[in-house]
């Protein structure tokens, strides 16, 4: 009897047990056939050296997915990868019906985020040199570069990729050493000790010395002539020049309301009547003032004339009242 009992109870512990390990195992394993996922490719033209199968695919720092499968374009010269991608992440994709209907409705989805600039790069995970797939906007948008011939052949939904910050930095320097190598050193270097030549005979030229003595001594005179003028022009004085400065502004205010208060005290209308009329008296003296002069420079020039007939003729004078006898007679 008792030993019916233990082989019922080991039988009801083997059962237990072997149910706890299905479960498990579905938990663990099998329960991951049942997430729903969509197929993407990308495609490297750089070494994906750190990425393996299984690593992460992050959307925006989250994890969405992993590398399923990491080979070799050889007409393209690309390194592709296999991304598996799980819908639950998100949250606006439709995940009803089979799918075929959820995969068209994830792709719509990345399509439009790919026009707005979503690409993949690899990217470091921490310090250990593994790396993996980053999806984010690393491009600006536009529209989305063409998949490769293999990949097209394929069918395969394609996710442009760019490259790597570290690759980028790889490029910078191998493009900076080609120029460095292209330069023509022992040209450079002759041209720099030419000038360092020439500007150390200018150092030693005593004009410079004598230059720089009569700068030294300028600058000395100028710093006293500002301690005088700082001296002279204290703070004081300053204040008492502007009090000066501004009485005098009063005063000018003050002479000029006088002005105008004794130009709206004339009488204009009358005033400027009386000096039409001064006008027109000063322009009639001016006129006969101008006639007066013509006629007495008229005069002047026969006298002149005369003076000139006597120095060439002094009996001029004789024979001309003659003359003017007979001509009476």
């Amino acid at each position: 009897m008792d030993e019916r009992k233990n082989q019922l109870r080991t039988g009801i512990f083997v059962t237990l047990s072997l149910v706890l390990l299905v479960l498990m195992l579905f938990y663990f394993g099998l329960s991951e056939m049942f997430v729903r996922r969509a197929k993407a490719v990308t495609c490297f033209a750089e070494s994906v050296q750190g990425l393996s199968v299984g690593s992460e695919v992050k959307f925006c720092g989250v994890r969405v997915g992993e590398v399923t499968d990491i080979s070799i374009l050889s007409r393209e010269k690309l390194i592709k990868v296999d991304m598996a991608i799980e819908l639950k992440h998100f949250k606006g994709v439709d995940e009803s019906g089979d799918a075929d209907v959820r995969d068209m409705s994830f792709r719509d989805f990345m399509e439009k985020e790919m026009k707005e600039g979503l690409r993949c790069r690899l990217e470091f995970q921490g310090i250990t040199g593994m790396k993996y797939v980053s999806l984010d906007y690393f491009s600006k948008s536009g529209d989305i570069p063409v998949a490769p011939v293999e990949v097209r052949e394929e069918g395969a939904f394609y996710i442009p990729a760019v490259s790597s910050t570290f690759k980028d930095i790889l490029v910078a320097l191998t493009n900076a050493v080609d120029r460095l190598s292209k330069m023509k050193f022992e040209t450079l270097f002759g041209e720099v000790e030419s000038v360092l030549k020439e500007l150390n005979s200018r150092l030693a030229d005593p004009a410079l010395g004598s230059s720089l003595k009569n700068i030294s001594r300028l600058t000395a005179t100028l710093e006293k002539s500002a301690g005088n003028v700082s001296r002279v022009f204290s703070e004081e004085r300053m204040e008492k020049l502007v009090s000066v400065f501004e009485q005098n502004l009063v005063n000018y205010n003050r002479l000029a309301k006088q002005l105008e208060k004794i130009s709206q005290d004339m009488k204009l209308p009358e005033s400027a009547s009386g000096f039409r009329d001064m006008t027109a008296a000063a322009i009639e003296i001016r006129q006969e003032l101008t006639v007066t002069l013509q006629k007495l420079g008229e005069t002047l020039e026969s006298i002149r004339r005369l003076a000139e007939q006597i120095n060439r003729d002094p009996g001029f004078i004789f024979g001309g009242a003659r003359k003017s006898q007979r001509t009476e007679e």
